[in-house]
């Protein structure tokens, strides 16, 4: 028997006795790598009855491969066998010896993968799916056995395309993907991207992230798992060269174009070992149990939500399930640290303190009815309040439909204590609104001179009465800008004058008094449901050394959430970078610049005023994602040449002659094609193991300088470079 089954069926029994989570089983095809997994629902079913609390999840199905209906019947039996411990990460494929059992299927394989996803959850929840009988006729089928679970749980598994990421959020899916082809900036914009998709798509709750991490945790970590580390990656090396772009997630879709077989073993060997270091450093938690918990807490920090330990890669068999049993003990560490430093669940307080009242923003009840113990909670109560932002009119239908208490909208800034209307929720279908003013507060949409605008017109929502504040301590421009006194009521017989607050915000007033909102008509955002002020942000950018004038720009990104781009008129030269490390002691995250960009001037309207419509059109020095230090160009002859190679290689316009190749979106695999395309198509004498040690432009400019002195004319010598490029071509190795 296999022994490699041995080891996967000892360590799911520890893991199970252990108390971990859940056990993910690949897919993998007619190759060493990974070969012993070729049909992951036959070693789930096996794990099924071997184990009797650890959940078991397939990491991945490649369901253009199968026919969805029976993936449906195979994972329901496994359901059944593990009384309903099941879960699936559904993956298109990529290499095409897979698609061999079914050719057809390769070339559709990515478009048809939503279809047929929605396909297995219908047929799990026991729909009935149309189909095609032998004899021709139209049939209605629906699957056998029914599974335990109602709702199968859903992964969709991602190399790092933002595209994914998006596309499972809108499908209500869950995330499993790993660092080799993202860093982590990276995953956490491709993170943000999914829960705005998924929130956009109306989904409820955040959904799970989960990130694979080959995994080996030891005092002597390196120096055990590092040998079996480097055998695994250099036997996949082959596998994945010539479609690299699938395998590293890579949006540059940069290929190796067969490269990989034209490397001698030296070369062969500087990129495993540049591979290995990589990995180590950036991407794997092989390391002593104090690397990996600094590693999960940046997973924590970039919001991912459990790591897939990716145990099997070759390390031997005893040091593989100790290997386990130390991920157990770090998981119950973090387990209890969690406990000491949290308190009890909200749907546990609710139940045990019979609260019968509760007020919470959308998003908290949002986070409630994604998890049946929340809606339980909140069946339990006599009336629920939510507000402090916009109430999504999906979660208002919910909430009305399927809860029995009272339920109302509350709407009001801070600067007016808080709450000044309400609305009740009654029918399902209505628009939602805020609903009327609360006792000893006024409600007048007024326009840019502050004069009522007539009934069901829109204009500025401001509040007066009781509850407005006196203004904002020690800054008095904007309290004058903010608050003001008037007598909007023709009565005679009214009370004085009432002070008024200018909340921003764009409403109108119904025929039946019931006030309606439209949005925000000053400079004051939301972003991820905290409400933010930007020239807060500018005050703060400008208080840094070097810094002489700072304008931020909020703009709706393509799936509906908001990004904060920072111009900054610098007056020293400095890092980018270093504004954003500055910015992170003295902000919250919320309020950080998705990005911040250098101009040399702020653009102004006619009359004198920043015109932050023009803002992206302003001339650009220097971007923290595209370039290095401002100032630092690449030169000419070599430099520029180097430099081009670069952009189109890592899919950039522009990129400092000083920035690290792997800093800036490159890895091990672009390397290669790099390295080729110096090589071979413009004859420059550089070795693999040249571009790994010098990793700028500059640097691997004055290496190949250094190297042969004729080449500082290189680029009048077209015939010397076909002359080389054939010599290369000819040399033992490169065959």
């Amino acid at each position: 028997r296999n022994a490699r089954y041995d080891t996967l069926l000892a360590a799911c029994r520890i893991a199970d006795d252990e108390g971990l989570c859940s056990v993910w089983v690949p897919e993998r095809h007619f190759h060493e790598f990974g070969g012993s997994y070729p049909s992951p629902a036959v070693l789930a079913g096996a794990i099924a009855v071997l184990t009797e609390r650890i959940r078991i999840h397939a990491g991945s199905v490649v369901l253009p491969l199968h026919d969805p209906l029976l993936v449906a019947e195979e994972w329901s039996v496994v359901d059944n066998l593990s009384n309903g411990r099941v879960g699936i990460a559904f993956a298109s494929g990529w290499h095409p010896n897979d698609f061999a059992v079914l050719p057809s299927a390769y070339s559709t394989a990515r478009e048809r993968l939503p279809e047929q996803v929605e396909t297995v959850r219908a047929a799990w929840r026991g729909d009935a799916i149309p189909r095609v009988s032998g004899v021709g006729e139209s049939v209605d089928i629906r699957t056998l056995p029914r599974p335990i679970q109602a709702e199968l749980p859903v992964w969709l598994a991602s190399g790092g395309s933002p595209a994914t990421f998006a596309l499972a959020g809108s499908m209500g899916a869950n995330v499993l993907t790993h660092l080799l082809g993202q860093d982590f900036p990276q995953l956490m914009r491709n993170i943000e991207t999914y829960r705005a998709a998924r929130k956009k798509a109306g989904h409820t709750g955040e959904g799970t992230i989960t990130v694979m991490a080959h995994t080996f945790i030891h005092e002597r970590a390196e120096e055990i798992a590092g040998p079996a580390l480097r055998r695994y990656l250099d036997s996949s090396l082959d596998l994945i060269g010539e479609f690299s772009s699938a395998w590293a997630g890579t949006a540059t879709d940069a290929t190796l174009d067969g490269s990989l077989g034209l490397l001698d073993d030296h070369d062969r060997a500087a990129l495993i070992d540049h591979a290995v270091t990589r990995f180590l450093s950036n991407a794997t938690m092989i390391g002593t149990p104090a690397e990996c918990e600094r590693f999960l807490e940046r997973l924590r920090e970039v919001g991912a939500d459990e790591v897939s330990c990716l145990i099997d890669f070759g390390v031997a068999h005893e040091d593989l399930l100790q290997g386990v049993r130390a991920i157990a003990v770090l998981n119950r560490r973090e387990r209890d640290d969690a406990s000491e430093t949290s308190t009890t669940s909200l749907p546990q307080l609710i139940a045990s303190e019979h609260v019968t009242h509760l007020q919470c923003t959308p998003s908290l009840a949002r986070f409630l009815t994604s998890e049946p113990a929340g809606w339980q909670a909140l069946r339990s109560l006599q009336h629920l309040l939510v507000g402090g932002e916009a109430l999504p009119p999906t979660l208002a239908r919910e909430l009305r439909t399927y809860l029995d208490c009272r339920v109302t909208n509350m709407y009001g800034p801070t600067e007016t204590t808080i709450w000044s209307t309400s609305a009740e929720l009654v029918d399902p279908h209505s628009t939602v609104s805020v609903g009327t003013p609360l006792a000893n507060t006024a409600v007048e949409i007024v326009d840019s001179a502050r004069r009522p605008v007539p009934i069901g017109a829109f204009g500025e929502v401001c509040i007066g009465g009781l509850g407005v504040a006196r203004g904002y301590l020690g800054r008095e421009e904007l309290t004058n800008e903010r608050f003001f006194v008037a007598d909007y009521s023709s009565d005679e017989h009214a009370p004085d004058p009432l002070r008024y607050y200018a909340t921003g915000d764009i409403g109108r007033i119904r025929r039946d008094g019931v006030i309606e909102l439209a949005g925000r008509s000053d400079q004051q955002v939301k972003v991820r449901g905290y409400r933010i002020e930007l020239g807060e942000i500018e005050h703060v950018i400008e208080g840094l050394p070097g810094v002489g004038q700072a304008v931020v720009v909020a703009r709706n990104d393509d799936l509906g959430g908001t990004e904060l781009t920072a111009y900054c008129v610098l007056e020293t030269t400095q890092h980018l970078g270093s504004i954003r490390g500055q910015l992170q002691q003295l902000m919250p995250d919320y309020m950080h610049p998705a990005r911040i960009v250098q101009i040399d001037a702020v653009p102004l309207t006619p009359n004198g005023k920043v015109d932050r419509s023009r803002m992206s059109a302003a001339r650009v020095l220097a971007d923290e994602f595209g370039t290095g230090t401002p100032g630092v160009d690449p030169a000419a002859g070599l430099e520029s040449l180097v430099h081009s190679v670069w952009c189109e290689c890592l899919g950039l316009s522009e990129v400092g002659a000083d920035r690290n190749f792997f800093d800036v979106g490159g890895h091990s695999l672009l390397a290669v094609k790099m390295y080729r395309v110096l090589t071979e198509e413009h004859a420059l004498p550089l070795t693999l193991t040249d571009v790994f040690q010098y990793p700028t432009i500059q640097s691997l400019a004055n290496r190949i300088s250094r190297t042969d002195d004729g080449l500082q004319d290189f680029t009048a010598s077209a015939e010397r470079g076909r002359v080389r490029r054939n010599i290369r071509r000819r040399k033992p190795g490169l065959e």
